[in-house]
């Protein structure tokens, strides 16, 4: 578990532990965060 300050920094903390190996990730905010679906691994589903 951790806290960011900035939209920023999760999305390079998420980039950085897929870039580890880890796959079962998850993340959660009030706000939306751009580009953290995509750091996370999260695919669309619409083909």
């Amino acid at each position: 578990m951790a806290e960011f300050d900035t939209g920023e920094a999760v999305v390079a903390a998420a980039r950085g532990v897929r870039e580890r190996g880890y796959v079962a990730l998850d993340a959660y905010s009030p706000l939306h965060v751009e580009g953290l679906a995509e750091a996370l691994g999260f695919r669309s589903r619409i083909p």
